[in-house]
């Protein structure tokens, strides 16, 4: 690849990672403070329980990241 095609690609990847882990964080963030305030689970299971999610959750920010 060419010198700029190099940069453009790893430009638009570097924002594009920071913005989907953003709102990736955002959504995470939201999701375990209300299963804390609103169930009555056990802060583990709640954190696990996100944690497995994790994989979805990345699929759901992906096209609003673009």
């Amino acid at each position: 690849m060419k010198t700029l095609d190099l940069y453009i690609v790893r430009s638009f990847a570097a924002n594009l990672l920071f913005a989907l882990l953003g709102l990736a964080a955002l959504l995470l963030f939201q999701a375990i403070f209300t299963d804390i305030f609103d169930h009555n689970y056990s802060s583990h299971q709640i954190l696990v329980y996100h944690f497995l999610n994790l994989p979805q959750i990345l699929v759901q920010m992906a096209p609003p990241a673009v």
